[in-house]
């Protein structure tokens, strides 16, 4: 019953994440994401190679971007998803 359970909540998980920010995130949503307060450590664990998931930057953008799946896959392998975080950009997920 909790594999179900674990199933259904990494489920709605991505699709809550998928509805908030598309397939893909970048800036404070990413960072914040990935358990980064600011910019900055998001930038430092990128130029130490220590971020979680695969970042890549768009032509013509400023930012580096991740995948909305690699995302959640990360986040659910933590355990994340029983806990219901909130949306990157102040929405409670229910």
């Amino acid at each position: 019953m909790r594999d179900s359970d674990d199933k259904l909540a990494v489920n709605r998980l991505a699709h809550d994440l998928q509805k908030a920010n598309g397939p893909l995130m970048s800036g404070a949503v990413l960072h914040r994401a990935l358990g980064f307060q600011t910019g900055a450590g998001f930038r430092q664990a990128f130029k130490r190679g220590r971020l979680p998931v695969e970042t890549f930057r768009l032509p013509g953008r400023r930012n580096r971007f991740a995948r909305t799946a690699d995302v959640t896959a990360w986040l659910d392998r933590l355990g994340v998803a029983e806990e219901r975080p909130q949306v990157p950009g102040g929405n409670a997920m229910t």
